[in-house]
């Protein structure tokens, strides 16, 4: 497994370094400020990418947009932009009414949506203006941009204060690779997705659980030769624009393209 990035102290940095632009009052430290602000929130959706490593594909982990991935995120977990408070029981009791509730804090996070629009507002203050802003006179409100800045700040402030950050409660099912590559998954997603993809060969194993139990099974892509009409079948894996194969009849050599084609929409005034 990679090294943990320490995206948490990262945050923190550009924080303080736009607290000590601002600080300033000069209008030309606001475009610094803006882009150090952008990259602390890129850091908290990073943070938490980074927790759900073995659920996502290696597209999603190499993806910097903090809105998308949230996005996708949540299609793993829905209530991963949602605050999070985590509590465990005190007692020597068994029965859960006779035990107290110790507190442990709350993972504070940004929404989806939030990062969404304010990450691109502050993209917005990195750009020249167009020629037409500057012929309308239809130029950044320096005070407006101040103002915007300083609200979003205080939104990071707040994240930054909470003692809990990137946690991830699941209960993961585990799976060796015939390359070797330990898959681990949430029941969760097992359920939903019926599959696996191998993060290190591309594999893909169907999965299915029989009572307790979750078996894995490897799938395999399916197809006849062209050539001599031999039906071929090989491990299931992303098909790839100018992936090759070759077919275990004759010998011939298949690549696979992607074509366009007109197909049958329907009459006109139907």
């Amino acid at each position: 497994m990679n090294k943990k990035i320490d995206f948490r102290q990262r945050a923190r940095g550009h924080y303080k370094a736009v607290s000590r632009l601002m600080k300033s009052g000069e209008d030309a430290l606001l475009i610094p400020a803006a882009l150090r602000l952008r990259m602390a929130i890129e850091c908290f959706a990073y943070e938490i990418l980074q927790s759900f490593e073995d659920d996502v594909a290696q597209e999603s982990m190499e993806t910097w947009q903090p809105g998308r991935l949230i996005r996708e995120l949540k299609e793993i977990d829905p209530s991963v932009d949602g605050d999070r408070s985590l509590s465990i029981a005190v007692g020597e009791k068994s029965e859960v009414a006779e035990k107290k509730m110790l507190s442990l804090g709350t993972d504070t996070r940004l929404s989806a949506a939030w990062i969404h629009k304010n990450w691109n507002a502050l993209g917005s203050y990195l750009h020249e203006p167009t020629i037409k802003q500057h012929a309308d006179g239809n130029l950044p409100d320096r005070s407006k941009v101040r103002e915007k800045i300083v609200a979003i700040a205080d939104e990071v402030e707040r994240v930054l204060a909470s003692k809990l950050f990137a946690t991830s409660l699941n209960v993961s099912i585990s799976q060796r690779c015939e390359c070797g590559f330990s898959m681990k998954r949430r029941e969760e997603l097992l359920r939903r997705d019926g599959q696996v993809i191998c993060a290190d060969c591309g594999t893909i194993w169907g999965v299915e659980q029989v009572e307790d139990a979750w078996l894995f099974s490897k799938l395999f892509h399916r197809f006849e030769c062209p050539n001599c009409k031999e039906e071929n079948r090989f491990p299931a894996k992303e098909l790839l624009e100018g992936s090759e194969f070759t077919c275990r009849a004759c010998g011939s050599s298949l690549i696979v393209k992607k074509d366009w084609c007109i197909r049958f929409k329907g009459i006109a005034g139907d």
